[in-house]
């Protein structure tokens, strides 16, 4: 920046003219950086003299860099070459020789005091001044669209302990409301079915505003339909729901002008729900007037500025059309959305509903910058991995993958072969979600077969059979989770109503939709406990079809006017428990299989395709094989006890006829299916129902003992695309030729009806704390060999993800960092050892991926292999990413290549080669804390503070009030002085004047001993009880008046010791040596104390400095901590400090260090600055361990800590 005096001509500059003295200063300026000092780095130069600003590119300078006039003027001056090496001399003579060249510069001008404030904002941005890239994620959450959608249906969101919960309103005539009111259902007793109507209802409605945005584009229509003109009611929109969009446009009866515009899309999206069917439809709704919400998007609308309330239904589709929806990525060009706080798309829906329905399973949504890297990464090594299986290939990149591809499509069916192998790749997300992964591995799929050239057109004649020709001269790519296209015109791809079918754009459309429906059908699968989660993933997909969903031609080449129906995705996306089977991934199918697998695959690819007469019996065909397959497991072996339970339903149904069960759940199908009327005039009136009753639950029990697992997935049976078809007739006749040749060792082996497994499993497991899960731990432990009971639900989604994983397949998650270093990590860390060769560990610690969880994570990617010992992974922490930028995650991943056989089923400790140097180093000169002589022990919890912990003036009170000298005496030494955490400074403390009462179990005292003491107490009865009762301390066998930990060890606070709180954002400890006035201090629960045992030799002065020097902070931090506090926090737990090898010094080297901490203790009481000496000990420190200069430097430079 060069500025100028606002004072003479001279200096001045003109608006169309840089002739200035600063000019020619800029120029000289910037080639002493450009030429001198080799900068190249320069992104603008300004000028200005604080009013007017010039604002010129630093590549326009580069015209003058190579002028060879303008150089020897330079070297003359700056290199002392010239006779007058002067800056005047170079400023005239740059001044003579630029106006002889007649030539221009591009520059931007403005003034400050003129030009509007957000014009001044952008081009003083980072963003234009530094030339910083920009990306506006389209996906994040429309937290104002959120909160008045939320409004309108009658919801809200309130925190709960940290987890966010959906509750109904007390607003009335919401659409909440109106169910209440007008389908007899209570607000809060039959909230579940009120929640799953409105996100049936939410869910349709919302896709339909899709869908109207689309069919605008498209100028299939010529004005919204979801407008109160034409949809005057409820039962308007029943109507088009049922009436219209479930049907073809041949069986459409209704009298609604819309039924001839709106085309048929098959989707089961319209369907009516079982709760529907019971006669809950959204017909029977009233369009009351509905308060208009206070932060409403229509007060920004002069036309509704003043209006108070709008009926129910206008209401919503006003605030609908005040948002842009869109299909298509129209809006999307050079990183800058337009209308971006109103802009609407499919994966902002996704984000919606996922906050709608994610958190009672502990899902949250992940960010386009994590699934885009993700799907990046993996689906790259799988599609290498699958090339060079099916083709015996040895490319070990994408650049080799292509140069083999581009010989292979030069056969005849070279494009073909290729897509058939691609289009094999088996994707699964277990924990499905709102289905963010696999849309983006879709769109993934889809960009990088365009960059393997082999996107194609895909003709299917009448046959079925694919014809495939390469989608050229277009240009596509990846952007916020959408595929951006431009065409041969280098124009962004937009659909409209093609005249013929040879246009480029219907060609493009056709092509997408094609590859995108294979893959959806062939590629992707996902499973979610949640019903609704599902719901939104089948929804999400189609969105995506539904974007590249193009008109029908008839044989004529005219345009019919209809558009490509949709599959029904439904037959990949399942809804179960993911963790929990009956028949083992192994399990061998018992029945009699040739042919029902076959069988079992045509069902499914024609259900997909919707080719059948009846939906309904066709999806209960394929039912009944799975079913038959199921009941087979059971009989091979439950056959003893399955025919004992048939008898004992006998047996029931001989007492009490059918009595409660019909009424019982799904889950007892078998007791329903055994359990009949035993006479022709069942008499069920005449029951003893008590007797009845009980006997129904020992019924159900002895149920249970086979039948133990709800919400089970089979994962065995449930995908039929993922079971052996057998040999092929190309295989068997191989077998045959090499037989004939007495050669048996290169057979095919005949695996039919073996789950063939995943190719990749990818997700974001729920976040559930092992708390939440006790109903399923009897059975997490059955199935799991890293079952621990402490373990978070997230942590068996691995080994579940290795067992449906083929043999080299590659899992990648992302979940909480807790179990690489957490106790209850201990068995997974040693499965991913012993079981997987990892791929790459990407630390997100201190990036907050998730807006909704405080918690930290990381992306863990593995091979289903065993590792050998010098197998190597990728690590790297991105600690630079910014969330909010929104770039892509690969452009911050600096990776480091670590030994798998450096972690160790202790800790996960990624270390680069200087880390583990230096950890070696430590461990080899130092002792861990716990084999010295010494004991750690945490601080008194009391389990209620606000009578136990006192301050001065409630002490003296009590004493007080004691009757006698004796007792005044016996209570004082009952009430001691306590720190805690919050109390403990770096070498020092700064006491709260607080006491604790220190009634401890282990004392056994007698309370009636103690009468003012007991007095005081029982004026907190029942609070202080510990009966386990609400509003009472927890369940003990310790009495009313104790503390609620026993606090054996009491005698330890009256020693000398080592005071430290456990959660810091630095080291603080304070050595408590007796020196307090009212002598030695007790801890709280937040903070330990660290003492010596009889044989402790050592100086706890030592110990104090070595464990607040810069070294072992920052040893402690990388190679010792179990994390979870991000990047700023250090928690010294116990096991965790134990772990810190002190070495153990001769006495003279202790003195050393015994002197200088008590100078720094001294120092600290005085007030004074303990920089320079803190300095020396840690100098000290570095030389105990033996660090070179280059460590020093080392630590130095990673903060260090201290």
């Amino acid at each position: 920046m060069e500025f100028v005096s606002s004072g003479g001509d001279t200096l001045l500059l003109q608006e169309y003219s840089l002739e200035s003295k600063a000019f020619y200063e800029s120029i000289l300026y910037f080639l002493r950086e450009y030429k001198t000092h080799n900068n190249n780095d320069i992104k603008h130069i300004i000028l200005t003299n604080t009013r007017d600003f010039y604002l010129i590119d630093a590549r326009e300078y580069l015209t003058f860099a190579k002028d060879k006039t303008i150089l020897k003027a330079f070297d003359n001056c700056d290199k002392n070459q010239g006779t007058d090496t002067s800056t005047s001399k170079f400023y005239a003579t740059l001044k003579d020789y630029l106006l002889s060249l007649n030539s221009t510069l591009k520059f931007t001008h403005f003034n400050i005091q003129t030009t509007p404030l957000p014009l001044l904002y952008q081009a003083l941005s980072p963003q234009v001044l530094l030339k910083q890239k920009t990306y506006i994620d389209a996906n994040t959450l429309n937290q104002s669209f959120y909160d008045e959608l939320l409004y309108i249906l009658g919801l809200k969101e309130i925190d709960q302990k940290g987890k966010i919960l959906i509750l109904p309103t007390t607003e009335q005539n919401t659409l909440l409301d109106s169910i209440c009111n007008k389908l007899g259902l209570g607000r809060d007793k039959d909230f579940e079915t009120i929640f799953s109507l409105l996100t049936t209802w939410n869910n349709r409605i919302l896709f339909l505003r899709l869908l109207e945005s689309m069919l605008l584009s498209f100028k299939h229509i010529t004005k919204p339909f979801l407008d109160i003109d034409t949809l005057q009611n409820f039962t308007d929109l029943n109507t088009l729901f049922f009436d219209i969009l479930a049907l073809k446009k041949e069986k459409r009866k209704t009298d609604l002008k819309l039924k001839d515009s709106i085309p048929y899309l098959n989707s089961s999206l319209f369907d009516k729900t079982e709760l529907e069917k019971q006669n809950n439809e959204i017909s029977k709704l009233d369009s009351n007037h509905l308060a208009i919400f206070k932060h409403s998007i229509l007060k920004k609308d002069k036309e509704y500025k003043d209006t108070q309330s709008l009926p129910l239904l206008e209401y919503l589709f006003k605030f609908l059309h005040a948002y842009d929806f869109t299909t298509t990525p129209k809006d999307i060009i050079n990183h800058t959305k337009t209308n971006h706080d109103k802009l609407i798309n499919a994966a902002v829906l996704g984000l919606v509903f996922e906050k709608l329905n994610g958190y009672k399973e502990g899902s949250f949504y992940t960010p386009s910058f994590i699934t885009s890297y993700m799907c990046k990464e993996s689906l790259e090594k799988v599609v290498i991995d699958k090339f060079n299986e099916r083709k015996s290939w040895e490319c070990d990149s994408l650049e080799s993958l292509a140069q083999k591809l581009d010989k292979l499509t030069d056969s005849k069916d070279g494009y073909k072969e290729a897509n058939a192998i691609f289009d094999s790749i088996k994707v699964c997300d277990p924990a499905v979600g709102s289905g963010h992964f696999l849309v983006s591995m879709l769109n993934a799929m889809i960009e990088l077969k365009f960059r393997l050239k082999i996107l194609c057109e895909i003709h299917i004649d009448d046959k079925g059979e694919r014809d495939y020709k390469r989608l050229k001269d277009i240009r596509l790519r990846l952007e916020n989770d959408e595929i951006l296209i431009q065409d041969s015109n280098n124009t962004l791809h937009t659909y409209q109503t093609p005249a013929h079918e040879n246009l480029e754009s219907h060609i493009i459309q056709k092509a997408l939709f094609h590859n995108k429906r294979i893959l959806i059908e062939s590629c992707l699968f996902g499973v979610d406990i949640n019903p609704n989660s599902c719901e939104i993933t089948k929804l999400r997909l189609w969105i995506e079809l539904l974007k590249y969903s193009f008109y029908i031609f008839d044989s004529n080449g005219k345009n019919t006017g209809d558009l490509e129906t949709l599959p029904n995705i439904d037959i990949n996306i399942k809804c179960g428990n993911s963790l929990t089977s009956y028949m083992p991934i192994s399990e061998p199918l018992h029945m009699n299989i040739k042919g029902k697998i076959k069988e079992y695959q045509r069902l499914e690819s024609d259900y997909f395709n919707c080719f059948y007469i009846d939906k309904e019996k066709h999806q209960q065909q394929i039912e009944n094989i799975k079913k038959d397959l199921l009941q087979t497991f059971f009989m091979m072996k439950y056959s003893k006890e399955l025919e004992e339970l048939r008898e004992k339903c006998d047996e029931y149904s001989k007492h009490y006829e059918k009595y409660g069960i019909d009424e019982l759940p799904k889950h007892y199908e078998f007791l329903k299916n055994n359990v009949r009327f035993y006479s022709m005039f069942p008499r069920t009136d005449e029951v003893d129902k008590e007797k009845a009753q009980q006997a129904l639950e020992n019924l159900k029990k002895e149920h249970n003992k086979i039948f133990s697992l709800e919400n089970n997935f089979e994962w065995r049976i449930e995908f039929s695309k993922l079971l052996d078809t057998g040999l092929t007739q190309e295989q068997i006749a191989n077998n045959n030729k090499n037989k004939q040749k007495r050669n048996f060792k290169n057979l095919h082996k005949n695996n039919q009806g073996d789950f063939l497994g995943f190719d990749l499993v990818i997700g974001n497991p729920p976040y559930i704390r092992q708390e939440e899960i006790k109903h399923l731990k009897p059975q997490l432990q059955k199935a799991f060999r890293i079952y621990k009971g402490t373990s978070d639900i997230y942590t068996y989604f691995y080994e579940q993800g290795h067992k449906i994983l083929k043999h080299n397949g590659i899992l990648s998650f992302i979940t909480s960092n807790k179990y690489c270093r957490a106790g209850y990590g201990e068995p997974l860390r040693e499965f991913l050892l012993e079981a997987t060769a990892l791929l790459y560990y990407i630390e997100l610690n201190g990036i907050k991926v998730f807006d909704s969880a405080s918690v930290d994570t990381s992306i863990l990617s593995f091979i289903k292999t065993t590792p050998d010992s010098k197998h190597t992974f990728d690590f790297a922490h991105p600690k630079d990413y910014d969330t909010k930028a929104n770039a892509p995650l690969q452009e911050y991943i600096t990776p480091q290549s670590l030994l798998q056989s450096s972690l160790t089923k202790e800790s996960f400790i990624f270390q680069d080669s200087t880390n583990a140097a230096l950890k070696a180093k430590i461990e080899a000169i130092g002792t861990p804390l716990k084999e010295w002589d010494i004991s750690i022990y945490r601080g008194i919890l009391t389990g209620y503070n606000e009578s136990f912990i006192i301050d001065s003036t409630k002490r003296d009170e009590i004493l007080r009030n004691c009757v006698s000298e004796n007792e005044r005496q016996r209570t004082s030494e009952l009430i001691k002085p306590i720190l805690r955490g919050r109390d403990i400074k770096r070498y020092s403390y700064e006491w709260a004047g607080l006491w604790i009462i220190g009634t401890f179990p282990a004392l056994k005292l007698n309370i009636d001993d103690y009468p003012a003491l007991r007095n005081y107490l029982e004026s907190y009865r029942p609070r202080i009880d510990q009966s386990g009762e609400k509003g009472c301390r927890k369940k003990t066998s310790n009495k009313w008046f104790e503390t609620q930990d026993n606090i054996a060890y009491y005698q330890e606070f009256e020693k000398e010791k080592i005071v430290y709180s456990e959660i810091v954002r630095e080291p603080q400890f304070y050595l408590d040596s007796g020196e307090f006035k009212f002598g030695n201090f007790y801890a709280e629960a937040t903070s330990f104390i660290l003492s010596g045992n009889e044989n402790f030799t050592h100086s706890l002065h030592y110990l104090l400095g070595i464990l607040h020097s810069k070294l072992i902070t920052y040893a402690f931090k990388e190679f010792y901590a179990g994390g979870g506090l991000g990047e700023s926090g250090y928690r010294y737990k116990k096991a965790f400090l134990e772990r810190l090898p002190i070495p153990k010094v001769d006495s003279k080297t202790e003195a050393k260090f015994i002197q200088i901490v008590q100078e720094i203790v001294e120092s600290k009481k005085q007030g004074r600055d303990t920089k320079e000496l803190e300095s020396t000990l840690d100098a000290m420190v570095c030389k105990l361990y033996n660090l070179s200069d280059d460590e020093i430097r080392f630590v130095e430079s990673m903060g260090g800590g201290g």
